[in-house]
């Protein structure tokens, strides 16, 4: 079979020798890509336009790349019938059936075996998210068994210090027999985030299935997971899965993308590493703002540097926290401000513990904001956008202070009255560590996770098992 692919940036840089071992009898003939004239070739292959391969003998194009419905739209509009086209796990993972990692870190035995199953591990929130549910569960008495396709080594040691069984599966996305036989040794499956949409529906034909939605309606990766996925008929295929979102803003976007409603939110945790209570810092020292996140037009830090303007002869510095996506800020920053560039977790801690006075989160749509969960662990002044769930969790003027996603003029009054007013902040942030204990704590976690598998399990039955299929 001869092979093109669509896509040589860092999709295909990051799986090329996954693809040099699976080609076995299949022959890769060349490139795809709109700059082929300026890259001539690649690997020693040559890179045609879209237009020039059509008219070259191929059998199928696989596309590499995260951009999956740009790049179909643009393959189908080219006159590549659909049929010829594959994305890149549906190509690799049949050549991988059969190959299972396991790290048997964590019990043996419990009341029920319960598959926690995601879309890739590492040190990312999807993925941190999936890693605490399995933990906590574990810790309620269940045999839990955290599963991907790929994993990272720093992720797998994060993993085994908490004592959570992992595996390791690289064909589970499209699984053959061998995969099949291993999930159907489990209860029950949690799966977790969106782009795990075919598992969801597959799984739930032979398990209870909770699928666990984070992301929001900007995230892309709706677009792009029903591009792949597009024979799944929604929401019919979604029939026999119990759907909880992580927020109302989640819940809103999976809603209007998949015309089906959610059966629950299910608000995430994270552990508690906070060593000592809030310690309030008096006197003249500058009061310390921390927006945390990648710097892009979502997370809003052009908004935060908008307010900084509006805050002149006041004194308190800003530290944005996260690597910069493009030319998204303006050309002059104030000198309030201060780029710090990505944090590794223990610099992030050392900044909480250390620098951090107050957490802003400024984003225009955000699902939860883990940034704003760990101000409130470590009782920290929060300023949220009304668009992070988080928000929905909070009282303002309480916990926390919520401003109108957007409007920088209500965001600098908020930053100016913890300013002018901070040596009178102890109530609130006494107020946020309660708060984190009250909602986001691990054992609150556990408990509303248990409850919302009694209720897949329960809705399971009741649906007779029977989650609709891909046709």
């Amino acid at each position: 079979m001869k092979l093109l692919i669509y896509g040589v940036g860092q999709f295909y840089q990051e799986r090329r020798e996954q693809l040099r071992r699976a080609l076995r009898k299949d022959e890769l003939v060349g490139f795809l890509d709109r700059r082929a004239d300026a890259l001539g070739s690649v690997d020693g292959l040559p890179v045609y336009t879209v237009e020039k391969a059509m008219q070259m003998t191929h059998d199928r194009v696989i596309v590499m790349s995260a951009a999956k419905a740009d790049m179909l739209a643009a393959l189908l509009q080219s006159g590549v019938p659909r049929e010829e086209i594959s994305f890149w796990q549906e190509w690799y993972c049949p050549s991988v059936r059969g190959v299972r990692e396991e790290h048997p870190w964590g019990r043996s035995s419990g009341r029920k075996r319960v598959l926690v199953l995601t879309q890739d591990l590492g040190l990312h929130g999807g993925a941190m998210a999936a890693l605490y549910a399995a933990e906590v569960l574990q810790a309620r008495g269940f045999e839990t068994w955290l599963c991907a396709p790929t994993a990272k080594r720093a992720f797998l040691k994060e993993a085994q210090g908490r004592g959570v069984n992992v595996a390791v599966i690289p064909s589970i996305p499209y699984p053959g027999k061998s995969e099949y036989d291993w999930i159907g040794r489990f209860d029950i499956a949690v799966i977790n985030v969106f782009p795990m949409l075919k598992s969801a529906c597959e799984i739930s034909r032979i398990l209870p299935t909770l699928w666990w939605i984070h992301e929001g309606e900007a995230d892309f990766l709706y677009r792009n997971t029903m591009a792949e996925f597009s024979s799944f008929r929604l929401p019919s295929c979604l029939r026999s899965v119990y759907v909880a979102a992580v927020s109302p803003v989640a819940q809103m976007a999976f809603e209007r993308n998949c015309r089906r409603s959610v059966d629950q939110t299910l608000l995430l945790a994270i552990p508690d590493v906070c060593q000592k209570a809030p310690v309030q810092r008096v006197g003249k020292r500058a009061v310390c703002f921390s927006v945390i996140g990648a710097i892009c037009q979502n997370k809003g830090q052009d908004l935060v540097i908008e307010a900084v303007r509006q805050l002149a002869g006041l004194p308190f510095r800003v530290l944005l926290i996260g690597d910069a996506a493009g030319d998204f800020l303006p050309d002059e920053i104030p000198d309030q401000v201060h780029l710090c560039g990505q944090y590794t977790r223990e610099e992030m801690r050392e900044a909480f513990e250390q620098d951090i006075d107050v957490v802003v989160c400024s984003s225009r749509e955000e699902t939860v904001s883990i940034a704003t969960v760990e101000g409130l662990m470590y009782g920290k002044v929060c300023i949220v956008s009304d668009a992070a769930g988080v928000s929905a969790c909070l009282a303002d003027g309480e916990d926390a202070f919520l401003f109108h996603s957007g409007d920088a003029g209500a965001l600098a009054d908020c930053m100016r009255r913890v300013i002018t007013d901070w040596n009178e902040m102890d109530a609130m942030r006494a107020q946020a560590r309660r708060k984190y204990e009250e909602v986001f704590a691990m054992e609150r976690f556990g408990a509303r996770l248990e409850t919302a598998l009694d209720r897949a399990d329960a809705h399971w039955i009741k649906t007779k098992g029977f989650g609709g299929g891909d046709a």
